[in-house]
């Protein structure tokens, strides 16, 4: 018998068309199912729907049955603690000052006895390894760190179904996969059931035993992750870029058919190893790096040591100089003697681990902090001396306005540039929608527009890729590029090693409060093992030139030029 089951659902906004219309699917026990689509196409509403006070305001038909009864009728409480939520953005969650009183809210406002409380607190605690968090303060946290404690608060309550919304996006590349792991241990150990959306499907689709496919108000059920991954590449859907790149890669050796997998299409490096070894047998020789060769020793001499960042204009925008910080004095510096020179025109990407201060640095040079040292704008100490303008990870922190055109014309754009705005970001038909139920990736493209609206000399952006499709992520790609040839600055701190690959022009690694050297995507990604992107593992594997190939895009070129070359002999 199903767990959760779906009949005929529809929903619509307030005087807006329906979003989806009659959808039907089920949730078996024990299983972990993706819910994908394009952003826009409802997949955060229709996962409100399930949890306990979050469905917006709007028009509902059709039926949520849970455990064989209607969702409508379950008792608040008893709902709380079944169905638990974690969603994308995780200050909207956190509802307490400290960690310990976090993960004690929900148990102590349903009445738990203080001693069951105390123990499930302690088995959570030991479970996720958060123990050293314990009396910390939750506005020290790192959104990473906010993310996993709001999975644990979650877990405190033991529920049936665990619903994830885009609850891998703060998270920094070792986290994540750790988090998918912990995700994986909770199903198969413990047989919870788990319903996650996620643009990052990597570390995802290896774990789903269903996907649910939404898209033009309709959704199609795939009984493997291999099965919808092959129907993405076969059926050259925009969405396809977001599959993990060993799927992208057997396709393009022209193994991706039905035919040649019997057992599905490869997921992960561990299954497309062998395609691997076989390709290098016949890979033609002028692809292969010579181990000895002047392309493989440049390898091994980083373009830059320092942190200066040159811009087409070699003017300095921003300096930096000798900055510390840290939350309390009797607490480890969080940033440590930092120096950074950013020049007007770059486009400079700062990678690091949850909580090495990523977003404290923004902050300290958005003037939201004290701190020691410098910090020069245009070689001036005060920050009017240029406008600067910052997008934060929860874009909805921007929106003023009770909808979304109004968001335009209340920064004094007319109404008709507005709506054609509107176009270009697909809301237009959303232009009387409260800002609040956009989706994630919907608000994360009219915040930056607005933004982009006044000029910025500097874009401060913290993880600006965030629950973007592909799409998505290509119109980001498009709005900063254009902000760019106009003359702007960007500053991105970002855990997606992807999106930095394909768009940044200098990309950092911050560590233990500094900056360790300033770098190239391709010398940067080419030179690292772990900090690197699958599409440069990849490449060094088959000895394909690494500096040259550290996209999806890079990798695919390289496979097709091969394949080429072998069909011509």
């Amino acid at each position: 018998m199903a767990l959760l089951d779906v009949k005929d659902l529809s929903f619509s906004f307030p005087h807006a068309d329906f979003i989806w219309e009659h959808l039907n699917f089920s949730l078996e026990p024990a299983s972990v199912t993706l819910l994908a689509g394009p952003n826009g196409s409802g997949k955060s509403t229709l996962l409100s729907h399930m949890v306990y006070k979050l469905a917006p305001h709007g028009q509902r038909t059709g039926q949520i049955i849970f455990r064989s009864k209607d969702l409508d009728t379950w008792d608040g409480k008893d709902l709380i603690q079944s169905i638990a939520y974690v969603g994308p953005n995780p200050d909207r969650q956190m509802v307490s000052e400290s960690v310990w009183l976090e993960l004690a809210f929900a148990p102590e406002n349903l009445g738990m006895d203080p001693y069951t409380m105390r123990l499930r607190i302690a088995d959570v605690c030991n479970f996720f390894g958060i123990e050293d968090w314990f009396w910390q303060k939750t506005s020290e946290l790192s959104g990473g760190q906010k993310q996993i404690l709001n999975l644990a608060s979650a877990l405190v309550l033991q529920p049936d179904l665990l619903i994830l919304d885009e609850a891998d996006a703060h998270l920094d590349p070792l986290m994540r996969e750790q988090f998918w792991d912990t995700v994986k241990r909770l199903n198969e150990v413990l047989g919870l059931t788990v319903l996650l959306c996620s643009h990052n499907w990597s570390k995802v689709l290896p774990l789903i035993s269903q996907v649910l496919y939404l898209e033009d108000k309709s959704i199609e059920s795939f009984t493997s992750a291999s099965a919808f991954a092959s129907y993405l590449l076969e059926n050259g859907s925009p969405l396809a870029r977001a599959l993990p790149a060993p799927s992208q890669a057997s396709f393009i050796l022209g193994t991706g058919s039905e035919k040649s997998f019997s057992e599905g299409l490869p997921l992960t490096f561990a299954q497309i190893r062998p395609l691997l070894d076989r390709f290098k047998t016949f890979q033609p020789e002028s692809a292969i790096v010579d181990k000895d060769s002047p392309t493989k020793a440049r390898m091994n001499r980083p373009n830059s040591k320092n942190s200066n960042i040159n811009g087409p204009k070699n003017k300095a925008l921003l300096q930096i100089k000798d900055l510390s910080f840290r939350y309390q004095k009797d607490r480890p510096l969080v940033l440590n003697r930092l120096n950074l020179t950013l020049d007007e025109g770059a486009f400079f990407f700062l990678l690091g681990s949850n909580g090495s201060g990523k977003s404290t640095l923004l902050k300290c040079i958005l003037g939201a902090l004290k701190f020691r040292g410098k910090i020069l704008y245009k070689g001036k100490a005060s920050k009017d001396t240029i406008r600067l303008a910052y997008l934060p990870q929860n874009a909805y922190l921007l929106f003023k306005e009770d909808t979304v055109l109004e968001e335009f014309t209340s920064r004094g754009l007319e109404e008709d540039r507005a709506l054609s705005g509107l176009a270009a970001l697909g809301l237009y038909d959303l232009k009387d929608l409260h800002p609040l139920d956009l989706s994630g990736g919907q608000a994360q493209s009219l915040a930056l527009r607005l933004l982009i609206l006044g000029e910025p000399d500097l874009l401060l952006l913290d993880e600006p890729s965030n629950n973007l499709s592909p799409q998505g992520r290509d119109n980001l790609a498009r709005e900063l590029g254009a902000y760019r040839k106009a003359g702007g600055t960007i500053f991105a701190v970002s855990h997606d090693l992807d999106f930095c690959a394909e768009n940044a022009t200098h990309v950092g690694l911050l560590f233990q409060g500094e900056i360790s050297g300033v770098f190239s995507p391709q010398d940067f990604f080419s030179q690292n093992y772990f900090y690197t992107t699958d599409a440069s593992r990849l490449a060094a594997y088959l000895d394909l030139e690494p500096d040259q190939t550290v996209t999806n895009a890079d990798l695919m070129k390289k496979l097709e030029e091969a394949g080429h070359e072998k069909s011509q002999k």
